[in-house]
């Protein structure tokens, strides 16, 4: 009957053609082992794959068998201890390259040192296997986390092919106006977004968003958004009145997890005038002569507060060669590589240099002048702009 202390026996295969130097290599191991013989090649694969032992002690030299060959199909499984003739250094030299993870001569080993190099074996082997079973955990999770990568970035592309799409895809051709508008997203989803669109009263929308935070999320809302002013405005063209709609919806959709700010301008070109409203999101009209009027944000940003009400602004009248700019907050926060904050001050001045310009050209300049204040310095948010210039 045995015992939770019991300690089961070591089971070994012992593998030579010469039945006293087995008998010898048997009474040394004493009834601590359980012993199985083989005389070859054949009789020791039987006896392995049949029960399967904790260790093999091989002789090196056995007639018509490859030792090597055998010893490197045991290896894998069990520990392998190589015995040697006297002296055999050559030989001893080739079983460990081969794998054995020791070796003994067969002329002058001791009972204590074939049981230490017995159960040395199959601690380094033990050890081996989980060092092996280890790296094979982490290959696989890196190959793993390899093809989880890949299908994200894969994502992530389709994700940013579809959000660069719902960006206009170019300037809207209004009398008497000139657009030109740029979103810069550092990943590849952006939280910014910019538009316009037709209202219901022929009147031209522009719209400048930026969500809180980057990737997925954000984009999504973007996209959500987007669809909320777009379909409003088919039966509301006091943007106004449609801000808070869409603070409604947001709010239901994120609960206050999320917020936008909203710059959500309606241009009359007969008019020539602009109505706004701004939810956290401030913009600014440089004038021909040189005169900047600020348009102030009028609420905190939507998402923010469940019975936010946006107002509408008074007409803001837009004469020849002034200039609407209208930006996401990655262009004033950007950092140059001393940490120094662009602000809205330079950028202002920036606007006052290049106003004489058209759309286009402003938007380069101030996308040049930004690359060159950062000076090699990255981004840490996704950077929008859009110009409106009244010829």
């Amino acid at each position: 009957m045995t015992t939770a202390t019991d300690k089961p026996q070591t089971r070994v295969l012992l593998v030579d053609d010469d039945q006293i130097d087995r008998r010898a290599v048997r009474r040394a191991l004493g009834l601590a082992y359980i012993v199985t013989e083989a005389q070859d090649g054949a009789e020791a694969r039987e006896f392995f794959h049949s029960a399967p032992p904790d260790c093999v002690l091989l002789d090196y030299h056995i007639p018509g068998t490859d030792t090597l060959a055998l010893l490197s199909s045991f290896q894998e499984h069990a520990p392998v201890v190589m015995l040697t003739g006297q002296n055999d250094i050559s030989a001893a030299v080739a079983a460990m390259k081969a794998g054995a993870e020791d070796y003994l001569s067969k002329n002058d080993f001791t009972a204590e040192g074939l049981d230490r190099a017995i159960q040395r074996s199959i601690v380094k082997a033990i050890r081996r296997r989980r060092e092996i079973e280890a790296r094979d955990r982490l290959r696989d999770d890196y190959q793993s986390e390899k093809r989880r990568r890949h299908d994200l970035e894969a994502s992530l592309r389709v994700a940013r092919e579809i959000q660069q799409n719902l960006l206009p895809s170019g300037p809207p051709r209004i009398a008497g106006f000139d657009f030109c508008g740029v979103c810069v997203p550092i990943e590849e989803t952006a939280g910014d977004f910019f538009d316009y669109f037709p209202m219901c009263d022929r009147s031209l929308a522009i719209v400048v968003g930026d969500v809180s935070g980057h990737g997925i999320g954000p984009a999504l809302l973007t996209a959500e958004t987007r669809a909320y002013l777009r379909a409003l405005t088919r039966a509301n063209a006091d943007v106004g009145q449609v801000a808070t709609l869409v603070n409604r919806l947001l709010w239901d959709d994120v609960n206050g997890g999320r917020f936008l700010t909203l710059f959500f301008g309606r241009l009359d070109p007969v008019a020539r005038t602009l109505t706004y409203s701004s939810a956290g999101h401030p913009a600014h009209v440089i004038h021909a002569s040189g005169r900047v009027t600020a348009l102030h944000s009028q609420t905190p940003p939507l998402g923010m507060f469940e019975n936010l009400a946006v107002p509408t602004s008074a007409p803001v009248k837009l004469d020849k060669d002034d200039v609407l700019f209208i930006a996401t907050d990655g262009l004033f926060d950007a950092h140059s590589a001393e940490g120094k904050l662009l602000g809205r001050d330079l950028c202002v001045q920036w606007l006052l240099e290049h106003r004489a310009q058209p759309a286009e050209i402003i938007v380069e300049e101030i996308l040049a002048a930004t690359r060159g204040f950062v000076d090699g310095a990255d981004l840490h948010d996704d950077l929008t702009m859009v110009v409106a210039k009244a010829k």
